[in-house]
């Protein structure tokens, strides 16, 4: 009788678990929608305060206006932001340079150095965790 109302217990937990998540979920959600319509009206009084500038400083201020909308929508998923993206890197030469730092084969050789040594560094750790298993008889 005790166990029936302890599954009875434990399951009006959880359904009140669950019922707080939805909630949390909820209020995270309004968060959201509050903070975009909050964005949306800092919008709208950004292009009223540029429509009541003089005509030549609102082009100028429509311009960074736009720039700045475009590069929130420019996400790195897109296919132009890749392109962007890609154009911003500063791809290493070949050899090394005093300008340009370290080229593509100075970054190949540390690391194929590096590699080495930490496959070496591995195996050593193996042939040691190994033989110490061994001395006290679980190894193989």
């Amino acid at each position: 009788m005790a166990e029936k109302e302890d599954k009875k217990a434990a399951k009006a937990a959880k359904k009140a678990a669950k019922a707080a998540e939805r909630e949390a979920e909820k209020a995270e959600e309004e968060k959201a929608r509050a903070a975009k319509i909050k964005a949306r009206k800092a919008d709208k009084a950004e292009k009223e305060r540029i429509k009541a500038l003089p005509k030549d400083e609102r082009q100028a201020a429509m311009k960074a206006y736009k720039e700045k909308k475009r590069m929130e929508k420019d996400h790195w998923f897109t296919w132009r932001g890749i392109r962007k993206e890609a154009k911003r890197v500063q791809w290493p030469s070949w050899k090394t340079t005093s300008d340009k730092g370290p080229g593509i084969w100075q970054n190949t050789g540390e690391v194929v150095i590096f590699t080495a040594f930490f496959a070496v560094f591995f195996v050593l750790i193996n042939w040691g965790v190994a033989a110490l298993l061994g001395l006290i008889g679980i190894g193989a």
